[in-house]
């Protein structure tokens, strides 16, 4: 279901590009709205299988790492050319819509943190740096919080890498003086 959603946004955006106008699709007036406090993103969607691959075990599912990776790739992908786009009138959806939250990389941090793979680490430490720098095509990443670095210990500790857990606590203390 997400990868479809995604591959909506994607061809909205390729049309929108292409120049080929969309048609709106008005909403009947007459129908109940869902009221909700939060929104139905394709984010959350893409969050909530994130968190999906974050809890699968990883002896059972030891690609679910990397599965998760792809769909935070994916995403950004999205939001870039989203960014990118000069006439958004066009599309069904709004930036927030696609824009890829601090949750959404925990998640994918914490499948890295349980992977049993061995680059595990090289790819959870990309991650954080990724999250951590700022980009270059003008979008944002959203800064690393507790949860992030709780993440990166954890892996650290499952590897029993104490030097590396330490210099990252270390790190953290002269980030707060």
């Amino acid at each position: 279901l997400v990868s479809k959603v995604l591959s909506i946004r994607e061809s909205e955006l390729d049309e929108e590009v292409g120049g080929i106008e969309l048609q709106r699709i008005q909403r009947d007036k007459n129908k109940p709205r869902f009221n909700s406090e939060r929104k139905l993103t394709t984010e959350l969607l893409a969050q909530t299988v994130a968190l999906g691959f974050a809890r699968c075990d990883p002896n059972i599912s030891s690609d679910a790492a990397y599965k998760a990776q792809q769909l935070l790739d994916r995403l950004e992908e999205i939001n870039i050319k989203h960014h990118r786009l000069k006439n958004k009138r066009n599309l069904s959806f709004k930036e927030q819509d696609v824009f890829p939250t601090a949750r959404i990389y925990n998640h994918v941090l914490n499948c890295w943190s349980r992977s049993m793979i061995s680059d595990a680490e090289k790819h959870a430490t990309a991650l954080l740096s990724r999250m951590a720098s700022p980009r270059t095509e003008g979008v944002a990443f959203p800064r690393p919080d507790i949860f992030s670095y709780n993440n990166m210990l954890n892996l650290y500790a499952s590897r029993g890498d104490v030097s590396a857990a330490e210099a990252l606590l270390k790190k953290l203390e002269e980030s707060e003086k």
